[in-house]
């Protein structure tokens, strides 16, 4: 997740050495449905939601989620080394 939504990248194709552009252009549409719907799905409990920042003071994290996981979700998420 990135930029509180999915991010998907589609590598491409190669057949005897031939680069398969083909293949990222049919790709293309469904990965972009995917990434929009998870920047209105709660990340939570998969209501309807938007992207919304979150922090401890310290650091701010953008995640999507519905208006009661918003209220609900732990003070802090854990600590990335």
């Amino acid at each position: 997740m990135k930029f509180g939504g999915l991010r998907i990248t589609v590598a491409d194709r190669c057949e005897d050495g031939e680069f398969d552009g083909e293949f990222a252009d049919q790709a293309t549409a469904p990965t972009d449905a995917a990434e929009t719907a998870s920047e209105h799905t709660c990340e939570s409990c998969g209501a309807p939601g938007r992207v919304r920042l979150r922090g401890d003071g310290r650091q701010v994290w953008m995640q999507a989620r519905c208006k009661t996981c918003r209220r609900f979700c732990p003070a802090a998420l854990p600590r990335l080394a």
